[in-house]
């Protein structure tokens, strides 16, 4: 798995030990009878995940995440799709100024944008509404749906929208039969999953009403620490960890990022 050095794989072993430690802990308090988070469980048991998933609060909350995720992640692909296209006909400094400026929402540390959205969506009358939390997830997930879409688009791929259209495909044909099907990626789902797991900005923007699932769980380290907790953290693991392999096998993701980056 690692090359070089013993010194250099053992390292590398002990970082990627030092990142899995806490969510072993996590999946194994899942499973243990006690009512309080014990590490090591003195037991075995499904009842936290009974718990959790009966729990309408949880419910509702994951219902919220799932709305808005689909919603932002679907506002993203599109428009960084009209974003991509539009830039392949800039100059090559144009193109590297609007590449940083579509980074910003990235760059700008999590907590100030949130403020700041906040004051925004309030004056306007969006506050604690599911369409200003779903328009601030679009805005976060907007470059990353810009990148991933960016680096999926094959060279030469205006010339063969313009061949296209030279042989009397229309616009939407264009579209729809060369442009697609050339960018295929895992945007959305990578933009589903951002905003599914984006706490900061749901925790300023979100309502009672409009609470996200990370949001809950936010709060319920504060009012009810219990192993509810690790169990609804274990399933939210686990559908990051398949959605992601998923993406991986059926797309290509990584490997189109490295064929990109080589090329």
């Amino acid at each position: 798995m690692f090359k070089g050095s013993p010194v250099v794989c053992g390292i590398a072993w002990l970082f990627c030990l030092f990142l899995l430690a806490p969510l072993a802990v996590i999946v194994a308090v899942s499973f243990g009878t006690e009512r309080f988070i014990v590490f090591p469980p003195t037991g075995f048991s499904l009842r936290w995940y009974g718990e959790a998933l009966s729990n309408l609060r949880l419910i509702a909350a994951t219902w919220n995440s799932v709305k808005v995720g689909a919603a932002a992640g679907l506002l993203a692909v599109v428009l960084g799709l009209l974003v991509v296209r539009g830039q392949d006909r800039l100059a090559p400094g144009k193109r590297q100024f609007f590449n940083l400026v579509f980074l910003l929402p990235v760059t700008v540390p999590s907590i100030v944008f949130a403020i700041g959205l906040m004051f925004f969506l309030r004056s306007i009358g969006l506050l604690n509404s599911t369409t200003g939390l779903t328009l601030g997830h679009t805005v976060v997930t907007f470059p990353y749906a810009v990148r991933m879409i960016a680096a999926s688009a094959p060279r030469g791929l205006a010339d063969l929208e313009r061949a296209a259209s030279i042989l009397g495909a229309s616009p939407l044909q264009v579209f729809r039969r060369i442009t697609l099907p050339s960018l295929r990626t895992g945007g959305f789902l990578f933009a589903f999953l951002i905003s599914a797991n984006n706490v900061t900005i749901a925790l300023f923007v979100a309502g009672a009403r409009t609470e996200t699932l990370p949001v809950r769980m936010f709060h319920m380290t504060i009012n009810e620490l219990s192993p509810v907790l690790a169990a609804i953290s274990t399933l939210f693991l686990a559908f990051t960890m398949i959605a992601l392999v998923g993406m991986e096998k059926l797309i290509g993701v990584y490997r189109t990022l490295e064929a990109r980056g080589s090329g």
